[in-house]
């Protein structure tokens, strides 16, 4: 998620609600007073990346030993948007070809089979360390399951 475009009258209302801005001084003026050698920086500061819109481990699915789960994967946004999915202890299937991650480039979707075999609670995450970091981590629970989600089986 960009929130330096997509999310301005969201972004307006933070930098104000965080007491940003000086007495008299609007959102916007604000935005355009950060100097500009350090406008890249403030603009990578707001791209968010999450799971289902869930950041920071927040995204969590509780499946049974043997489950087979079948997760949707899609790249969405500009052409920085490439992506990497892995759930680490599990093995994806995309296309019946077993890997450890898939490579899903913006606007592209696959469909990616997982047998959850490793009883466990494992990361399912970004190979691309720098969405990591931004909050594009969730968890795998495989075990005696009470669900938690909806799962695809």
């Amino acid at each position: 998620m960009d929130e330096n475009g997509t999310l301005e009258p969201l972004l307006h209302q933070s930098i104000t609600k965080a007491g940003l801005t000086s007495e008299g001084q609007s959102a916007a003026q604000w935005i355009e007073s950060v100097p500009e050698e350090n406008a890249p920086d403030w603009e990578e500061s707001n791209v968010m990346h999450g799971i289902n819109g869930l950041m920071y481990c927040n995204w969590e699915v509780s499946v049974n030993h043997g489950d087979k789960i079948r997760m949707l994967l899609a790249g969405f946004g500009s052409e920085e948007g490439i992506h990497s999915p892995r759930v680490i202890g599990q093995v994806l299937k995309v296309m019946g070809t077993p890997s450890q991650s898939e490579m899903i480039m913006p606007a592209v979707s696959r469909a990616a089979d997982i047998e959850a075999v490793n009883d466990g609670q494992w990361p399912a995450l970004c190979d691309i360390q720098d969405h990591v970091y931004a909050g594009m981590i969730g968890t795998l629970m495989v075990g005696n399951a009470r669900r938690t989600s909806m799962v695809s089986v």
